[in-house]
């Protein structure tokens, strides 16, 4: 099994100086039993050289956090990696410390988005908090402390220093991704013994993703690149069984047919326009699949009832059927961003829409008048003019760390 750096951490003497640590992770790479480091991290670590002292009580929290963010890098067996207590502790206070200190800065800014980026604070608190909870596994504390190097890093996607407060943007956005990812596997009560913020965390972690991401943008993908999450929002490599399997969310929906109406067991064309409404919120949005034959509860319909009402009742027939739709109510240029693909599951076809953000707002054009449609969550939903003209000036390119 390859040696983990947690495990380094613990036992090698050479650790707390960068320069060895690099010479020993540059060393797994050249063997192959660790994945290649990214540029800019083992740029860093040649440029910070300067030993971490445990002795130092003035320890930089970004050197720590670079730290901990190499332990991503090893594809090892996560169930023997040993945890150092000890340096987490102490980690732990200094991290205390800067969250403190944000809060402090932040108390006096008085802006947009001023309710949600005044959450950061208490959620780098309750990631270094969570650190030192033994009822975590050891992946989840790795995925923590990814989230902690990215929080003080200088040099991450929105770096305070240039941005101010918006700064706190992508940290926050990480931050939630990860709690969220948690909560899913151990829920919210573990997290909640942590909290200190005032408000409920359910909806703390709820409204600052979907803030963040609906500021963001493609820049989510950006951050998630940065520490090696990108494949969480790689679209086109996920199949109809991981759709399955993450079920509905903001970036997955299921829709059982394009053209049938189960209910009345019969043809109601109308339905095309929940397809259309669905695929223009996913452009406006951060893109994402959306699966036509498959019931909300995620079990398989299939597309063979309306491949009886379309041009050679097949696949081919059904996806020209799909392109003419989304053309003639979203327009020819959107589908440079749209791929159509098919699986069959359970003896039954599934056709797979898979959709990147669009690099320009998508109306829909009805005889009612002209709409635009975002994701919420695992929904689609209108806005308003007032949101709309927010939402696009913040989405596309208003904000300073889009320029």
């Amino acid at each position: 099994m390859v040696e983990n750096v947690m495990h380094l951490m613990k036992t090698d003497p050479y650790f707390p100086n960068k320069v060895e640590l690099l010479k020993i992770l540059k060393n797994k790479a050249a063997k192959g039993e660790i994945k290649k480091l990214p540029e800019d991290l083992a740029r860093y670590l040649e440029d910070n050289p300067k030993p971490y002292n445990q002795s130092n009580e003035n320890i930089n929290p970004i050197n720590y956090g670079y730290n901990l963010l190499y332990s991503l890098q090893i594809p090892s067996n996560l169930d023997k990696i040993e945890y150092n207590e000890n340096k987490v502790t102490h980690c732990y206070k200094h991290f205390k410390f800067f969250s403190d200190n944000i809060k402090e800065n932040l108390s006096f800014y008085q802006g947009e988005y001023e309710s949600f980026i005044d959450h950061g604070p208490d959620l780098l608190k309750l990631l270094t908090s969570l650190l030192i909870n033994d009822d975590l596994t050891v992946d989840m504390k790795l995925k923590l402390s990814t989230a902690l190097a990215y929080f003080v890093a200088p040099n991450d996607v929105i770096p305070e220093e240039k941005y101010g407060p918006y700064g706190y943007i992508d940290d926050i956005f990480l931050c939630t991704y990860i709690l969220k990812d948690i909560t899913q596997k151990v829920g919210y009560e573990i997290l909640e013994e942590h909290w200190c913020g005032h408000d409920k965390l359910e909806d703390v972690i709820r409204k600052c993703y979907a803030e963040s991401m609906f500021i963001l943008g493609e820049k989510t993908n950006t951050i998630l690149e940065f520490v090696s999450f990108a494949e969480k929002f790689n679209y086109g490599d996920l199949s109809l069984d991981d759709c399955l399997k993450k079920g509905e969310n903001e970036e997955i929906e299921f829709k059982s047919t394009l053209l049938w109406d189960v209910k009345q067991n019969n043809i109601n064309k109308n339905l095309q326009n929940v397809i259309v409404k669905t695929i223009a919120g996913f452009l406006n949005f951060n893109g994402g699949i959306l699966l036509i034959g498959v019931r909300d509860d995620g079990t398989i319909f299939g597309i063979e009832q309306d491949m009886k009402y379309v041009k050679r009742n097949n696949k081919d027939g059904f996806e020209q059927r799909l392109i003419q739709i989304i053309e003639n109510n979203l327009g020819l240029d959107v589908m440079e961003n749209i791929t159509i693909t098919f699986e069959e599951k359970d003896g039954k076809n599934v056709c797979l829409v898979k959709i990147k953000p669009s690099p320009e707002p998508i109306f829909v054009d009805t005889n009612k008048g002209s709409f635009f449609y975002v994701r919420t969550g695992n929904t689609t939903r209108a806005l308003d003019s007032k949101h709309q003209y927010k939402y696009i000036n913040h989405h596309w390119n208003s904000l300073p760390f889009n320029e």
